[in-house]
């Protein structure tokens, strides 16, 4: 877990949870050694792909509990 700065967005998952149960979280993207971590949105905006295994982890253990 680390720290971010306040990010003021809006997501429309929730019309999905109110009728399905589900989660939703964040992965970090920034890494400042691959380069990546620009704001969406914007012609820089890249991702760390290597991190994205977290994501899966995470939401396999979500389905299978």
């Amino acid at each position: 877990m680390g720290d971010c700065d306040k990010w003021y967005a809006s997501e429309c998952y929730s019309a999905y949870l109110a009728k399905y149960p589900g989660a939703l979280g964040f992965l970090g993207i920034r890494n400042k050694e691959y380069g990546s971590g620009a704001a969406h949105h914007n012609g820089r905006f890249d991702i760390d792909e290597s991190g994205l295994w977290l994501g899966i982890c995470a939401e396999t253990a979500f389905v299978f509990s």
